[in-house]
């Protein structure tokens, strides 16, 4: 069934006006029995869709293959946007990994036409943006320029990190752009303009597109390492009703180059709250701001499945009042769930172990089920107690980067697939590409077959090409 279905079974069974969220009103289409979507990221893709007939080409492929929603991510890790918006850059050009540049053509939108060509083609339609995401740091677009906001026109957006490089005898604090430890220049959740900006965006897509839904990524911190900017001090002493003397030592002191090197200081818990806390007021502002525009468009969000530490980057997708039985968690955690808010939580279950029997790798000592696609999955549905469908998600070049051999791990795969559905409400996979550039989509069209067999006459035939040349 479409997502919005299956939000109203949910809220049936729990006996709850949609867990207070507006009435949905589905398309006429032949149902599944849960949703399979697949993710379309945007630069990765940008030969794979950026004309009308390749993007065709995708979705008819994506039908026969039992997929039964699509998300277009038009907001990808760079800050710029697939469309034309009244508050972020057009992306203009990529360069691809041959040498090679794409030259995106400016009369194209590919979410309109995803749009039309979904609804032709009986398919959901999700868009996707990167939320807190202003700059790619390993792709440089025209040299020293057009590199994303927090490179470009929009310095002071960038968050600042906590850290200490590989070399350097101490920590100290500098902007995310000036650093690579990792791929995404970050903005800062807590910059006004930022914020505002995000949520301008958000509403721009609700209301401009006949969406089925919107999904937000990326509405987390990098890692513990950040916000420590001006923005965020200013905010967490606000939060906390008197100065922080030592900032950010009064938080923690870093102890070495690596993400966890830190010794916790005084205000550790009340940091870990407030981030937590910010996430989830802005989830709960963007949520207003869609529904405002496009009250039956889903309101969804995009989350790594590993509960247990994913405090580290100030979430908490879980329902309110949970309280999480693993270390690590502050007081008053169980005050910052959000899993009320969402219609459809994307719960990505990046796990080479499929089943927890598998499970060989434990980090910082922690153990559990949820180290595994089934088990993430699993826990999943347990922290949310039910207030929102729970779509796992999988990664599929996972399953040829963690491989022993080097080489796609397509048993796994297969194995993967069957365990992320069967183990929550759905099916998503991540990306495209991946289905692409491994040669899986047979594994996926064999799965689609068996669990949604559909009429195809839309569709072309298994063979149609998608790549790009």
């Amino acid at each position: 069934m479409t997502v919005r279905r299956l939000a109203a079974a949910v809220t049936a069974a729990l006996g709850l006006a949609a867990c207070g969220h507006l009435p949905l009103a589905p398309r006429e289409r032949a149902q599944p029995v849960k949703p399979i979507y697949l993710w379309m990221d945007a630069t990765a893709n940008l030969e794979r869709i950026g004309t009308p007939e390749r993007l065709a080409a995708v979705l008819r492929r994506a039908v026969a293959a039992g997929v039964t929603g699509i998300v277009v991510d038009v907001k990808p890790i760079s800050g710029h946007v697939l469309y034309d918006s009244d508050f972020a850059p057009r992306l203009r050009r990529w360069p691809l990994r041959d040498g090679t540049v794409f030259e995106c053509d400016p009369a194209f939108d590919v979410l309109a036409a995803a749009c039309e060509q979904g609804e032709a083609l009986g398919l959901e339609v999700f868009a996707a943006i990167n939320v807190f995401a202003g700059g790619h740091k390993q792709v440089v677009i025209d040299r020293d320029r057009n590199r994303g906001p927090a490179f470009d026109n929009h310095r002071d957006w960038a968050a600042w990190d906590y850290i200490q490089l590989p070399g350097e005898r101490r920590a100290r604090l500098r902007p995310t752009t000036e650093h690579d430890r990792s791929y995404t220049a970050f903005l800062s959740p807590l910059h006004p303009e930022v914020r505002a900006t995000q949520l301008n965006i958000i509403r721009e897509l609700a209301e401009r597109y006949p969406i089925d839904g919107i999904a937000l990524d990326r509405v987390r911190f990098d890692d513990l390492y950040g916000d420590f900017g001006p923005w965020a001090r200013q905010a967490f002493e606000q939060w906390l009703g008197h100065r922080v003397a030592r900032w950010p030592r009064d938080v923690y002191t870093r102890t070495g180059p690596g993400s966890a090197d830190l010794e916790p200081g005084p205000l550790w818990n009340d940091w870990l709250l407030w981030r937590a806390q910010v996430i989830h007021d802005f989830i709960e502002e963007a949520r207003e701001h869609v529904k405002a525009v496009n009250p039956h468009c889903v309101f969804a969000d995009y989350v790594g499945a590993w509960y247990p530490i994913y405090y580290e980057v100030g979430v908490n997708w879980a329902r309110p009042g949970f309280v999480p039985p693993w270390p690590g968690f502050p007081p008053r955690w169980e005050r910052t769930g959000y899993a009320d808010l969402v219609d459809l939580l994307f719960v990505g279950t990046y796990f080479y172990a499929v089943t927890p029997d598998e499970v060989t790798d434990h980090p910082r000592g922690l153990e559990g089920p949820w180290l595994s696609v089934a088990g993430s999955a699993q826990v999943a549905r347990e922290v949310t107690g039910g207030l929102c469908p729970v779509v796992a998600s999988l990664y599929v070049e996972q399953y040829l980067q963690e491989a022993p051999d080097g080489q796609m791990d397509r048993a796994r795969f297969a194995r993967a697939l069957r365990a992320a559905y069967e183990n929550s409400d759905g099916l998503m996979i991540f990306d495209l590409v991946h289905l692409d550039e491994q040669g899986v989509w047979d594994i996926v069209e064999e799965f689609g077959a068996e669990v949604n067999p559909r009429p195809t006459a839309a569709a072309s035939p298994a063979s149609d090409e998608v790549t790009a040349p």
